[in-house]
């Protein structure tokens, strides 16, 4: 069996794609735009909220760079004590964050003020999604 990358970027279409769970997992039930940013698709899932994120036009050029990769989340210990899987772009900061209109358990992270500079993801609802899918083995907790 072929093994899917976590993140695709296909070229040709200039489209990319982000899986937050491993394909066939789960069942697609609908695929729903992000408020604030159409360049950004959700295949809502089944028995999790995101099954994967589909990216398109501009945004979707700046994953094509991670394209292939796998494991790409960092497990982190918020102040607070609470565990998040978090993946960033770079390291700007975070200047809005959106969920989806119906979900909690995932935050976007824009790093402008009009949610067009897509710059990563929170996984706020661990308990939902794979750590050994999501997380790099050995990968030491940071603290934010």
């Amino acid at each position: 069996m072929k093994k899917t990358s976590q993140i695709t970027y296909d070229s040709f279409a200039e489209m990319g794609y982000f899986y937050l769970l491993s394909p066939l997992a789960d069942d697609i039930l609908s695929t729903e735009e992000l408020d604030h940013n159409d360049e950004i698709m959700l295949d809502i899932g089944r028995q999790v909220p995101i099954i994967g994120i589909e990216f398109e036009g501009e945004t979707a050029k700046k994953i094509a760079p991670f394209s292939g990769k796998n494991k790409i989340f960092k497990e982190i210990v918020l102040n607070s004590g609470e565990t998040i899987f978090s993946f960033r772009l770079s390291d700007l900061p975070s200047k809005q964050s959106v969920k989806h209109k119906n979900i909690d358990s995932v935050v976007f992270h824009f790093a402008d003020n009009n949610y067009q500079e897509f710059s990563g993801i929170d996984i706020i609802d661990i308990k939902l999604y794979l750590k050994e899918y999501l997380i790099q083995q050995n990968n030491d907790n940071t603290y934010i």
